[in-house]
């Protein structure tokens, strides 16, 4: 009795281990999903992609602190806040300044020859 509880149990745990695994993939994003008072930067140009939202800025987009995935990985920005904005292509608010954002602008950074080169960005 107790080897024909094995082979049924063994049996019963074949279809939970062969049932497929449901891959999450991440919503695209669209320059109106940036929130008010907040800086955004998009993967992909005309604000689609990943979206990574900031309030005060990020020194090193490549670390673990805030949105992950965005250092040099940027092809557009949108400022919904009221302050202008400064990115740098190094970490640390440092190397060159590749945009400083007025209030209101978004851009596809494509054209500006700064295309995911952006390490660091705050209000400035």
């Amino acid at each position: 009795m107790n080897r024909m509880k094995r082979i049924v149990f063994g049996w019963a745990a074949v279809p939970v281990l062969l049932t497929p695994l449901a891959v999450a993939t991440p919503a695209q994003a669209a320059f109106s999903d940036c929130p008010s008072g907040r800086f955004c930067l998009f993967s992909a140009p005309r604000g689609a992609g990943v979206l990574a939202s900031y309030s005060n800025g990020d020194a090193n987009l490549g670390d673990g602190v805030g949105p992950q995935g965005m250092n040099n990985n940027t092809e557009s920005m949108w400022n919904c806040t009221s302050d202008t904005w400064c990115v740098w292509d190094g970490t640390d608010y440092q190397g060159g300044l590749v945009a400083l954002m007025p209030a209101g602008q978004k851009i596809d950074v494509m054209s500006t020859n700064t295309e995911n080169r952006i390490s660091s960005l705050k209000r400035c």
